[in-house]
């Protein structure tokens, strides 16, 4: 017996910390395939919601909502998968875009981890091993800006960047 309730992605403005609603050019990953895609709002252009800008620099953030006892306790375990598969929609429209993932831990079973292993090889992505601290608006020019801890390099990162996307977790209809 197969019992398929179907998912709902997790409301990112439950999460205060990270900007969702409150700092413009943050958006979710269902947002960013809808931008993405063909028939979506750009016609597949990534573009900054606030000003149709091309993004220069984009963050992924990893597990928002996610494997957090204030919010979704599990990982949804596609979100990083999904994330990884974003980064190269930017690489494609925008070879020299910086590309920075911010990351618990990535989920990335059997023959995906040559496509984890690819995109790290690419030099313009940067992979940072911490969890998100908050994002802000740059106070000049309303940009967002990511705090987070790099557990390899040790200490406080805080980078500005064009636009964010946070891989928000699935719930399960009821």
């Amino acid at each position: 017996v197969v019992w398929a309730t179907g998912w709902q992605p997790y409301d990112a403005s439950q999460i205060d910390t990270l900007g969702y609603g409150k700092v413009p050019n943050v958006v979710t990953n269902m947002m960013m395939e809808r931008l993405a895609a063909g028939n979506g709002p750009t016609g597949g252009q990534i573009q900054r919601p606030s000003d149709g800008k091309v993004p220069e620099t984009i963050a992924f953030v990893q597990c928002a909502g996610s494997r957090d006892e204030n919010h979704l306790a599990y990982c949804s375990y596609i979100c990083c998968m999904a994330s990884l598969k974003q980064a190269t929609y930017i690489l494609e429209q925008n070879p020299e875009a910086k590309v920075y993932i911010y990351y618990i831990d990535l989920r990335t079973p059997g023959r995906y981890e040559k496509f984890l292993k690819n995109i790290e090889a690419n030099e313009n992505v940067v992979m940072i091993k911490g969890k998100v601290a908050n994002i802000t608006a740059d106070p000049e020019s309303g940009d967002p800006v990511v705090v987070a801890e790099d557990i390899l390099a040790g200490g406080l990162v805080r980078q500005r960047v064009d636009m964010v996307v946070l891989a928000t977790g699935m719930q399960p209809s009821t």
